[in-house]
């Protein structure tokens, strides 16, 4: 599912057509609600939202009324989490992850308890509160530290985190663990992806010999079909890198090879750092007009990102003032209950 996507999602295809002929019964909706699960992830991760939103919400409803405190569900519950988060609705999402999060608790699934804390700490990330993002991740990794695919993640979304906060001593070091991790997956797509984080944080460090070597590794990796979707945000970094290094002429080379082999560059918010960075090497070649379209689409992102932010922000206060309310009901039921059984001790 981590290294190839698209296999996984193909695979839960032909298992969801072979539970498909099974006999009627409850075996058998669990199974097809498994596969739609396995393949609506795939698809999910394959960046194909529009075809795994239908799979995990089908999947969802029978499991729901199937093996509603299943792990099953459990899982369905944090894919549908992540696909609330990425239409832009915190709040469903949050409901989602705690519901996952007390099923888990209650089965004694600690990696799911993980999994549920990690993606918490993903929307506290989308709000830009970096410190409750980082503690959800770390509170993460002391529950459960022993599966690769989950430390891995965890580990780069904190360095991402001591980025943003300047820390970048302590980014380096949560950099090296990922990428540690990711080489013992055997994974080139997220090696890449881990090594053009390092090779960002190498320039704002100002080490471009590190930074030179960590996108050669990368682009390297890119030459695997796997990972190959992931070459021209390698290129982007490559680009900072000679601009960095005093050379405007290589670092438009390098952006005519981003933006002429990433169609969806534009509008992936991934590439925000490389429309900032075409930005600068166009102005300081004085091709003004190229500069002023980079600047637009980096000030659009910016925009969103703090759109997000504050709409994500507002979300959480109310799940938080919501779950404040939930709480005086029940102690004020708890209270009401304790009276009624006073008067019954008493009669």
């Amino acid at each position: 599912m981590l290294g190839d996507p698209v296999k996984a999602r193909g695979l839960g295809h032909a298992a969801r057509e072979q539970a498909t002929a099974w006999p009627q019964g409850i075996g058998r909706d669990v199974a097809i609600a498994t596969a739609e699960w396995i393949e609506g992830e795939g698809a999910y991760r394959a960046n194909d939202v529009a075809a795994a939103a239908p799979l995990i919400t089908g999947a969802l409803l029978v499991a729901k009324q199937v093996a509603p405190q299943s792990k099953l569900y459990a899982d369905l519950l944090l894919s549908r989490a992540r696909l609330h988060r990425v239409k832009g609705q915190p709040q469903q999402a949050l409901a989602d992850l705690q519901q996952a999060y007390n099923i888990s608790t209650k089965l004694r699934d600690p990696r799911n308890q993980a999994k549920a804390l990690q993606n918490i700490g993903s929307i506290y990330q989308d709000a830009q509160d970096y410190n409750r993002s980082i503690y959800y991740y770390q509170t993460a990794e002391e529950l459960f530290s022993l599966d690769p695919a989950l430390s891995l993640p965890a580990n780069n979304n904190i360095a991402n985190a001591y980025l943003n906060l300047g820390r970048l001593r302590e980014a380096q070091t949560a950099y090296g663990r990922s990428l540690q991790l990711a080489n013992k997956m055997h994974s080139p797509l997220l090696s890449a992806q881990i090594l053009t984080n390092v090779a960002d944080l190498a320039i704002e460090r100002h080490n471009y010999p590190a930074a030179a070597a960590a996108i050669s590794a990368g682009l390297k990796l890119t030459n695997q079909p796997a990972a190959a979707s992931w070459r021209p945000l390698l290129l982007g970094a490559q680009a900072k890198l000679d601009f960095a290094r005093r050379q405007p002429a290589a670092a438009v080379r390098d952006l005519q090879a981003v933006f002429a082999g990433a169609a969806n560059a534009t509008t992936d918010q991934s590439f925000s750092t490389v429309h900032l960075t075409a930005y600068r090497v166009y102005k300081a070649v004085g091709d003004n007009a190229r500069a002023l379209e980079h600047l637009e689409d980096f000030r659009r992102m910016d925009e969103e990102g703090r759109t997000l932010a504050a709409s994500t922000n507002a979300a959480l206060m109310t799940a938080r003032f919501d779950f404040a309310n939930q709480n005086a009901r029940i102690a004020t039921l708890k209270s009401g209950q304790l009276r009624r059984d006073v008067a019954l001790t008493r009669l």
